[in-house]
């Protein structure tokens, strides 16, 4: 049946020679849901691609439901037998750059809106997993117009363009068309972290119910204590650095000496640096941005910070 309509869709695509629009209610027609949204056809193209979507299993509850990986995979396909070449680059302030390459559907009005759900979905999963504020694509000069627009001061992705470029990378998000040579090359760099227990060392958890803090000498625990503390909820920063600082305290006086020390939080740290956190949600923006040298953790375990005057 399937089959049946998307050829007579290709037909009339044919015949007119452009794109065809085919509303939910047709879909249902064929007994095959894909979108809960108006879908675009361009010459079949985009036709080939939704018969390709067929989900093992269906939900009873939500019977038009496609997995993200499905249609990725099918548009994919499609883009790689009438499509263009993109590539993107993202970029934080620090030098720290990205890059994606990829194929898009063609430049037509019948793929604008498929074309729009894919990057969409791929330039927000990039800002989350990977983290930048300067988004340049060559290959698609629509697409980079029309991502500028959606991370605009008012745009749809305007949380998206304040927290992630904003509150961690120090500036809004901005979008660019740009030609492929102007694009920075990857620059991204791995770290190593664990894998050595020698040594005296301290080792903390922020918790939103208690703290966490223990103390090891080649690896062996001497000391471990969790204390309860309600952080979520206080304006005064003070209180952080106090409880903080006296857990690490407690923790270094049972050792000789301190070689390093790992703690682990909910949020985003930067260099030692608190952006965001969840603990820390009681502190006003204001008080938050006064504190010395950025909540830093390497300067509350110095003890050196506290509120400027």
């Amino acid at each position: 049946m399937i089959d049946d309509c998307l050829q007579s869709l290709c037909s009339a695509s044919r015949k007119r020679r452009g794109g065809i629009c085919i509303s939910i209610d047709a879909l249902i027609l064929c007994n095959f849901v894909v979108f809960k949204s108006t879908v675009l056809l361009h010459d079949c193209a985009f036709a080939t691609m939704l018969r390709r979507i067929t989900p093992k299993f269906v939900p009873v509850l939500d019977p038009g439901f496609v997995p993200a990986v499905l249609w990725n995979r099918a548009y994919e396909e499609a883009a790689a037998i009438d499509g263009r070449d993109v590539a993107l680059a993202l970029s934080r302030t620090d030098g720290t750059c990205f890059r994606w390459h990829g194929r898009l559907l063609a430049e037509t009005q019948g793929n604008v809106a498929a074309t729009g759900k894919y990057v969409d979905r791929l330039v927000k999963f990039l800002l989350w997993q990977k983290g930048g504020n300067l988004i340049q694509i060559a290959g698609a000069d629509d697409v980079a117009a029309e991502l500028s627009a959606t991370y605009a001061a008012d745009g749809a992705r305007k949380f998206d363009r304040e927290f992630i470029g904003t509150t961690i990378f120090g500036s809004p998000i901005e979008v660019h068309a740009a030609a492929v040579d102007q694009l920075p090359a990857e620059n991204s760099n791995s770290m190593s972290l664990g894998r050595n227990l020698g040594g005296c060392r301290i080792g903390f958890d922020l918790g939103g119910s208690d703290r966490k803090c223990a103390a090891l000498i080649d690896g062996e625990v001497v000391f471990s204590e969790e204390v309860v503390w309600d952080p979520y909820y206080v304006t005064d920063p003070q209180y952080h650095i106090d409880g903080i600082n006296d857990s690490l305290r407690r923790a270094a006086a049972h050792l000789p000496r301190v070689d390093a020390i790992g703690g682990s939080s909910a949020g985003v740290i930067i260099n030692g640096e608190v952006r965001a956190a969840s603990l820390f949600r009681g502190v006003s923006k204001e008080d938050f941005e006064n504190i010395y040298e950025g909540f830093s953790i390497i300067c509350v375990i110095s003890g050196k910070c506290h509120l400027k005057s």
